[in-house]
């Protein structure tokens, strides 16, 4: 099972694939998330993602998000959480326009 943390910052998660564009929070990836994610096509069982999308312009979201789709298996699913209240509005309702749970296929929850 794979599963894949992105924008983990200081904060990694045991057991998933951290990714982060800055290295000091050791994550098992540096990437720029701003760009085509480095993974292959329908790899990925989750997807988390947690404050660091609300920093996301819209269309560098929209790209995100259509990178996370395509990522995932046909059966898996993204959460995604913003809160940070320094993102634009536009993002937020962006933000607010997507599940918190965004499902490629049947609903699945993270254990």
């Amino acid at each position: 099972m794979i599963k894949i943390n992105f924008g983990s910052g200081p904060y990694p998660i045991a057991g998933w694939i951290n990714v982060d564009l800055d290295p000091a929070g050791r994550p098992e990836v540096v990437a720029d998330l701003g760009r085509a994610l480095p993974f292959a096509t329908g790899v990925a069982d989750f997807i988390h993602t947690e404050d660091f999308i609300a920093q996301l312009d819209p269309i560098p979201l929209l790209g995100f998000l259509r990178e996370c789709r395509r990522i995932l298996k046909p059966a898996g699913a993204l959460r995604k959480r913003a809160s940070a209240p320094s993102a634009s509005p536009t993002t937020k309702a962006a933000s607010r326009r997507c599940a918190d749970w965004i499902c490629a296929g049947p609903t699945r929850r993270l254990a």
